[in-house]
């Protein structure tokens, strides 16, 4: 909707607007929908076009995360997408019981009758299974073994085992049906040609399968079944595979012998030994005897030392104020000595003295480098800066 006619009916005048240019977010808010809320409107809006979404088409596969890689499934079943909550250590018994809608589902996909341009899809809620197959005008949805009808102009409904209505079933143009499934939060676009799998947030790094891990990053989309990472697409979709057979059973067992890396967390200083000033030269790890030996050495043949020089904000106090340069100076590390210092004048950002800029002063004196380049330059000083550091 890009515009819309108004009347306006009051006890002195009725006037009316036709074609009234509406601000893109006005009109999100403003139309109405079968399926979606204005709050799930708007944040289609604001998400640039769309919710997560992975699709499957004759020959590729497009995860959550938007890796994009050649599939062939043949007519094994593969699972597309499997939840996978994470344990919650603070949950009781008592609220596990109770699981939520997302906590069992599964899409599997394969080639329909070993043809390379249909898919078969099948979709399982719990104790809920839902059949999706290509027919010559809009699919065939079977949901527990009975045919939900569809047609043109004409939606259906899927229901439980105990008759309540979990979905409903939508037809679109070019004999494509959408799925829609609020409490799972799954919609799914299906023409039996390719399948286009939307979910919630809900999901967001709790999910494995061919749409990879739906984490935010690329990287990790080709997680196996093992909770680790491949680098063949091939194999990574194998994996993936059910009760396989033909190439694809052979691209399995190629993946279960292949190099298949865990994904670790490595902790690592934000500060650098070179920048807060802890470097030490290579010879003081050798022995007390050679260390002798090598700071005589320097003494009489004194060299610049590789590491003796870094760039750290320059703090001043001057006038009940604490100065903080803009842009990081040369500065000599710890057992370095300046060769030789130069008179600049560098722009300050100066507060007054407080806890806060004491706060800021000691970090930047053990190593931090904070970034002041957005601050408004207050002051101009004159200081001296090595040119260069020698150990």
């Amino acid at each position: 909707m890009k515009s819309a006619n108004l009347s306006l009916d009051a006890p002195a005048m009725s006037a009316e607007f036709n074609n009234v240019r509406l601000n893109p977010w006005v009109a999100r808010a403003a139309a109405i929908h079968p399926m979606y809320s204005q709050s799930q409107l708007l944040a289609q809006k604001a998400l640039a076009g769309g919710f997560p979404m992975c699709v499957v088409d004759q020959s590729a596969a497009n995860t959550f995360d938007n890796k994009t890689y050649p599939l062939n499934l043949g007519n094994n079943w593969h699972v597309m997408m499997q939840s996978v909550p994470k344990v919650d250590a603070d949950s009781s018994s008592s609220s596990s019981s109770q699981e939520d809608a997302t906590e069992k589902v599964s899409v599997l996909v394969r080639d329909y009758s070993n043809s390379h341009n249909q898919k078969e899809l099948k979709v399982i809620f719990d104790e809920d299974v839902i059949e999706f197959t290509p027919s010559s005008g809009y699919p065939t949805i079977k949901v527990n073994g009975l045919t939900v009808p569809v047609s043109a102009g004409h939606a259906g409904q899927a229901k439980s085992h105990s008759g309540d209505v979990f979905a409903e079933v939508y037809p679109l143009p070019a004999n494509t049906v959408k799925f829609y499934a609020p409490n799972q939060q799954i919609e799914i676009l299906y023409d039996g040609n390719r399948v286009a799998l939307i979910v919630g947030q809900t999901y967001r790094g709790e999910v494995r399968g061919l749409c990879g891990t739906f984490d935010g990053e690329k990287f990790n989309d080709f997680t196996a079944p093992r909770n680790c990472v491949l680098k063949n697409a091939q194999q990574f979709a194998a994996t993936w595979a059910i009760n396989p057979s033909g190439s694809v059973k052979e691209q399995q067992q190629k993946a279960n012998q292949a190099a298949c890396f865990p994904e670790r967390i490595l902790y690592g200083d934000v500060i650098s030994d070179n920048e807060a000033g802890r470097y030490q030269p290579r010879h003081s790890r050798s022995s007390s005897k050679s260390h002798k030996s090598s700071s005589s050495s320097r003494k009489s043949s004194p060299k610049t030392a590789a590491g003796c020089t870094s760039h750290r904000v320059k703090v001043i106090e001057q006038d009940n104020q604490i100065c903080f340069s803009l842009r990081p100076q040369p500065a000599c590390n710890a057992h370095c000595q300046p060769t030789q210092k130069v008179e600049k004048k560098i722009d300050f950002h100066c507060v007054s003295d407080s806890s806060a800029s004491r706060h800021w002063a000691q970090m930047i004196k053990k190593g931090a480098n904070p970034d002041f380049s957005q601050k408004g330059a207050n002051k101009s000083l004159k200081v001296n800066i090595p040119e260069s550091c020698r150990a």
